[in-house]
């Protein structure tokens, strides 16, 4: 494009298109007319077409619709055109896109020239709209300027259509690249597809893993709660049985104290026999003696003291004793069994009883 502003043709462009270096595509000053329709408007209204590049016109509206004068249009706003094309002499329809405006220099009211983008246009409607303006500048340029216009404006054709070829190439080379990216994405997705498949293999595995620990953790608890059962039993079973053993020792115990008791009466009827054969020898009244122990009541007496049945024996002591006064023998077991009974005070006065010759006898 720089080559272009080389040549003293570029103020002419300049003077209808206010373009600049600035701009990505070449201008080309016409003036065609063209249809536009506003958002929420249901008319077309005329304007005029002032340049047209690859990809956008620039329109002068100079008069608005109704409603519409005191809005001034704003940036960004979608118009649908619709334009004439004179080779095929048909109507083309396609949408544009408000890119920037700016009042007119000669300061008309409601006049403003409109920048318009392109908006969802075919390759083929554009290089149509552009081949028309090529035309008219060269019909223009033919008339007015002669031979030496028309050169350039071949030359600009040839620059436009080596600049569309170009963009053919690149846009080719994009659709191979954009193909290779997508095969590459297509790989990549396969990739990632087998990765998450060998993932999800690898957590079911997992899965199944943790259920199978859970099964014998399930169980370990029911072994170990019938490990506890068994051992609650078996604490109670010995618990019964220390139970059972203090029993039995307590049985023990009162065995022994039993036979303890036994022993002492035994050591007591010892001390009364060994008494009874002094007695034998040392009492004068042998008779008595013999009449004592040959009586049955006295065998009944060691009987019954024998069982522990004190209160009976000695009220058969009591009678014995009136039945033989001066038996020593009867009186030292009367005396005796009622110590033995816990009758002190009457064991004292049967001791205090006896004569004074009972007395040395039993000393």
């Amino acid at each position: 494009m720089k080559v272009i502003n080389k040549f003293d043709i570029i103020h002419y462009l300049r003077e209808y298109t206010e373009a600049h270096d600035s701009r990505r595509f070449v201008r080309l000053p016409v003036k065609i007319p063209i249809l536009y329709k506003l958002p929420h408007h249901h008319a077309f209204h005329e304007c005029s077409i002032t340049d047209v590049s690859r990809e956008g016109i620039g329109i002068i509206i100079t008069d608005l619709p109704p409603g519409q004068k005191d809005k001034p249009l704003e940036k960004y706003t979608e118009i649908k055109f619709k334009i004439f094309l004179l080779p095929e002499k048909r109507w083309l329809e396609f949408q544009g896109e408000v890119r920037w405006i700016r009042q007119d220099p000669k300061n008309i009211p409601f006049s403003y020239f409109v920048g318009i983008r392109y908006k969802n246009l075919d390759f083929n409607s554009k290089i149509e709209i552009l081949r028309m303006g090529l035309k008219l500048v060269t019909k223009r340029l033919f008339t007015r300027l002669g031979i030496v216009f028309l050169c350039f404006s071949l030359l600009v054709v040839s620059i436009f259509a080596i600049e569309t070829d170009k963009v053919a190439k690149k846009t080719k080379q994009e659709l191979i690249i954009s193909e290779t990216k997508r095969e590459e994405l297509k790989k990549d997705i396969l990739k990632l597809t087998e990765e998450y498949n060998q993932i999800s293999t690898q957590l079911s595995n997992i899965r199944n893993e943790i259920a199978r620990k859970q099964n014998l953790l399930v169980e370990k608890e029911k072994f170990l709660a019938k490990q506890n059962s068994y051992i609650s039993n078996l604490k109670l079973e010995i618990q019964d049985k220390i139970k059972q053993s203090e029993k039995i020792t307590l049985e023990l115990e009162e065995i022994k104290k039993e036979a303890a008791e036994k022993s002492d009466f035994l050591k007591g009827l010892q001390l009364m026999i060994d008494e009874i054969i002094s007695e034998w020898n040392l009492s004068s009244s042998s008779d008595n003696l013999h009449l004592v122990v040959l009586d049955e009541r006295y065998e009944k007496v060691k009987s019954l003291l024998k069982d522990k049945k004190t209160e009976e024996a000695i009220l058969i002591l009591k009678d014995l004793q009136k039945k033989y006064p001066d038996s020593i023998l009867l009186y030292r077991l009367f005396y005796r069994t009622l110590k033995n009974a816990g009758k002190n005070k009457e064991a004292e006065e049967l001791y205090n009883s006896f004569s004074v010759r009972q007395k040395k006898s039993w000393e």
